[in-house]
């Protein structure tokens, strides 16, 4: 959903010089007391059955990246966040705005952590919290306009996702700029038939909401095991 614009900032940042932040460690805060309920001592990792423990910070995920240029931590200095139970302050990092999910970091990692789902947890948790910065909020209400979309119509409906994107957007910051940007475009779209006024739906729509279901339920409770899928 992201990676669209993911994919143009990994363009924009491949052209810019390659100056890469040193490595100095992140300001973790004091471990907290066994009573606080922020202590969540990676329980986010472990809920989607990610091995995060395994990570022992050769720094070959944050070697690898693309983006880690544009990042405030090193994508292996979240990792050690997540590891340590500070999800409160890893989610509130940059970095995890800035990954373009390339996989290049999981497939590095000598100790096959899961390394961009951890991010999408992340993710998915600043939204849940209502931490997500002002200037990435537009990237997660289409996210949340795609991905509803889909679930209502089993496949893109894409004027229903163009307006539910754009309005969601206007009430989230009134910016009448985005409201109508890229509307010239779209009897160009139209013309060379790329734009569909009505879209075909899928025979079933109750098999893709018994997938979102399973999706949003099903991880925490079955994580899928190398060799077994449920």
């Amino acid at each position: 959903m992201g990676h669209l614009f993911g994919l143009v900032r990994s363009s924009l940042a491949s052209a810019m010089p390659n100056r890469r932040a040193p490595l100095t460690p992140p300001a973790v805060v004091p471990p907290k007391e066994a009573g606080d309920s922020n202590a969540k001592d990676g329980s986010l990792a472990r809920s989607l059955g990610i091995a995060v423990a395994e990570c022992y910070q050769c720094g070959k995920c944050s070697a690898g990246c693309p983006v880690a240029e544009q990042m405030d931590l090193m994508p292996n200095q979240v990792f050690r966040l997540v590891q340590l139970g500070h999800i409160d302050q890893a989610i509130r990092c940059g970095a995890i705005w800035q990954c373009v999910s390339c996989f290049t970091c999981a497939t590095r990692c000598p100790q096959s952590v899961d390394c961009v789902k951890i991010l999408d947890a992340l993710r998915q948790e600043a939204a849940v919290q209502r931490t997500v910065p002002a200037g990435q909020l537009r990237i997660v209400l289409f996210q949340q306009a795609f991905l509803d979309n889909i679930r209502r119509f089993g496949r893109v409906n894409e004027m229903q996702l163009i307006a539910h994107f754009k309005v969601s957007g206007l009430v989230n910051d009134f910016n009448l700029v985005q409201l109508f940007s890229g509307a010239l475009l779209g009897p160009k779209l139209l013309q060379r038939g790329k734009l569909h006024l009505k879209a075909d739906g899928v025979r079933d729509a109750s098999i893709v909401g018994r997938i979102f279901d399973r999706c949003a339920s099903g991880p925490a409770h079955e994580p899928v095991r190398e060799g077994h899928v449920s």
